[in-house]
């Protein structure tokens, strides 16, 4: 059940004033029919549990990453944009597959404050932002991944981030997140994105059972990547 945060009001405030229209969640066409089938966007936890009693959905879900080490009880957005590091990967990774075709959902912002949700200002699996500088839920930190200089430690290196020229919406890290703790009805994704009319038309047949009206081409999400 979605339940607001006890400072919802200041979250609200907090997205009207940068002007955050939408959650991003990039993911497979194969997937997508498996969330359209089951009404809801999951997590990992959640869908190995359904492996259990529900495992027709599997059939057409996998999962993006078979390596990541974030919490599997949440499931992973970005703010406003597609993390284009990450989209990069897994589109080449699968670049060798030809029924494989990606997707962009754009989900209602309203996840930000529901009451579990909570904020990375880069990349989850990052163990140095895990254990210095935290993942929370509270409005600071969700502050946090908007401000003017960002230091992000990882294994390789130290960098620097500046705020320079980006959008109010943007997070300061584009691999910043949003981790939502719970499922995601299909009736909450606003939009559901492809970079040419080809892939619209093809999600368009594999979907012929369902409501494809927030169906688009919205080339501008997948600039960054070679779909």
């Amino acid at each position: 059940m979605f339940t607001e945060k006890p400072d919802s009001g200041q979250f609200k405030q907090e997205i009207k004033r940068r002007g955050i229209t939408r959650l991003i969640h990039f993911t497979t066409t194969i997937n997508l029919l498996g969330i359209y089938e089951s009404g809801f966007l999951y997590s990992r936890k959640e869908l190995e549990d359904l492996d259990i009693n529900m495992t027709d959905i599997l059939d057409y879900i996998q999962f993006n990453d078979q390596i990541r080490y974030d919490n599997k009880n949440y499931i992973n957005l970005s703010i406003e944009r597609p993390n284009s590091y990450l989209f990069r990967r897994f589109i080449d990774n699968t670049k060798d597959i030809p029924y494989i075709y990606w997707c962009v959902l754009s989900i209602d912002p309203k996840y930000i404050y529901e009451q579990g949700t909570l904020f990375s200002v880069t990349n989850a699996a990052n163990r140095h932002n895990q254990k210095v500088v935290g993942i929370t839920g509270d409005l600071n930190k969700f502050k946090m991944m908007f401000e003017d200089r960002l230091t992000v430690v990882s294994s390789r290196k130290t960098m620097v981030i500046d705020r320079i020229d980006l959008p109010d919406a943007y997070t300061t890290h584009e691999q910043a997140e949003v981790l939502v703790n719970l499922p995601i009805p299909v009736a909450d994704i606003i939009a559901v994105s492809f970079p040419t009319q080809e892939q619209l038309v093809k999600a368009k047949v594999a979907l012929s059972g369902y409501d494809c009206s927030r169906f688009r081409i919205e080339c501008g999400l997948f600039r960054s990547v070679k779909c």
